[in-house]
């Protein structure tokens, strides 16, 4: 029982405990930096904690409203209810449901330094918290998935892709994380209840070395890999075809720099306008062009090329419809303006899970790691508390980056807010 107090709970201590002895006693069930506490100048807060509670009552109602905004854009946007767009409005409900739960409940336990809603609320708390961050981490892996396929294989994507395709994928995204985290939290302290006091609101994960590894690699080393993986091989195939994009812009100003240059270019009067598939040479008679035939004939082998895409899947489906039948004049993949959309949005929240993620994980490693070794090691409550809540603000930042890649949603966040002004 010694050594598995020694392994006790890492976030959990950071809210409550002071330090963690080497023989397993807790040094103090008071923390140091409880707002709720006098300070020597008898105020009842530090500005220090005074900062902390208005930044933790803003980040939340920041996270509400902006989210919400962004489902009403949804709602009131028909052009926004593209096909990817799912996948963004997915993880906007996730992010939402942080902000009217974690976000609160997160923030009693640090005013109060302790958990005041009872042992059995802690435990439902605990497991929906660890499911509703990993729903929104989730949903971008997903994005990524959808986005690799979209650029390596987009024949397929485009045939296959379908608002039941988003909303089976969605669901998805929720059935596991709290499959995984109701078990591996929740029924677990039910079960097998915590040896901590209710006040503390410990995890019986946190107690075990091996289990808060799992958690680690559970919550962000796996889609740390899978994310970055797929990310890095779109960008490299999207610089790909951009160069080729290039060359054959410049190749085609150069067919057209050359026929600039024939004569009757510049009479008003296309090639072969008097006799299709002819052309006039120098000596005003009619050639044959076979270069135009060639033009021709491709014209109608795209024609039936569309017509066998979408031939393919029996009928268009109807969501390809509501979602403006993507691909514009190619009819078997995206249009380039839909791609560079998807891209730009994917590559905001990419940056935003790195920049928020990468802080906390390390630290949780650090004191995870140090503790299981030393058996003793000061836990520090502003930094514990804080990398955990730039996590929270990953669910402020992610609708800020839809907002950021798409002026449509913009545009309607706007329209909404000032009705009087469209």
């Amino acid at each position: 029982m010694v050594e598995t107090h020694q392994n006790a709970s890492i976030i959990g201590q950071a809210a409550t405990l002071g330090e963690f002895q080497s023989d397993g006693a807790m040094s103090t069930l008071s923390m140091s930096t409880t707002i709720s506490q006098p300070t020597e100048d008898g105020t009842d807060v530090s500005l220090s904690d005074l900062v902390g509670v208005v930044g933790m009552g803003l980040v939340t109602v920041l996270t509400v409203i902006i989210n919400i905004l962004i489902l009403l854009a949804f709602r009131h946007e028909r052009r926004l209810r593209g096909y990817n767009n799912y996948y963004i409005m997915n993880m906007t409900v996730a992010d939402l449901c942080v902000g009217l739960f974690n976000m609160p409940l997160r923030a009693t336990f640090i005013v109060y330094g302790k958990w005041i809603f009872g042992k059995a609320m802690c435990h439902i708390f605990q497991g929906v918290q660890h499911s509703l961050v990993s729903v929104s981490v989730m949903g971008l892996v997903v994005i990524c998935i959808d986005r690799y396929i979209a650029t390596y294989y987009p024949i397929r994507h485009f045939q296959r892709r379908s608002k039941r395709v988003a909303i089976v994928a969605n669901i998805f995204t929720w059935i596991v994380p709290f499959a995984i985290w109701m078990g591996f939290i929740t029924v677990w302290d039910f079960v097998d209840p915590p040896v901590y006091a209710a006040e503390a609101c410990h995890p019986n994960y946190t107690s075990y070395f091996e289990s808060s590894i799992v958690s680690i690699f559970l919550t962000f080393v796996a889609p740390f890999f899978i994310i970055l993986t797929l990310y890095l091989r779109i960008y490299r195939k999207i610089r790909k075809m951009g160069i080729k994009h290039v060359l054959e812009i410049v190749k085609e100003q150069s067919t057209d720099d050359y026929k600039s240059q024939l004569p009757g270019a510049g009479s008003g009067r296309r090639f072969g306008e008097e006799n299709p598939g002819f052309v006039r040479d120098r000596q005003g008679k009619d050639v044959y062009q076979r270069h135009s035939e060639t033009i021709e004939e491709h014209g109608r082998n795209d024609t039936a090329l569309e017509s066998t895409a979408r031939s393919t899947n029996g009928r268009v489906d109807a969501g390809d419809r509501e979602f403006g039948k993507a691909g514009g004049d190619t009819a078997n993949r995206e249009s380039s303006s839909e791609t560079r959309k998807a891209t730009r949005t994917l590559t905001f929240i990419v940056v935003i899970f790195l920049l928020v993620w990468i802080p906390y994980d390390l630290v949780l490693i650090y004191f995870t790691v140090t503790t299981e070794l030393f058996g003793r090691r000061i836990l520090d409550f502003r930094v514990i508390e804080t990398v955990r809540w730039m996590t929270y603000a990953n669910s402020l930042l992610n609708p800020l980056a839809y907002a950021a890649a798409q002026p449509l949603f913009r545009q309607t966040i706007y329209r909404i807010l000032l009705p009087s002004c469209r």
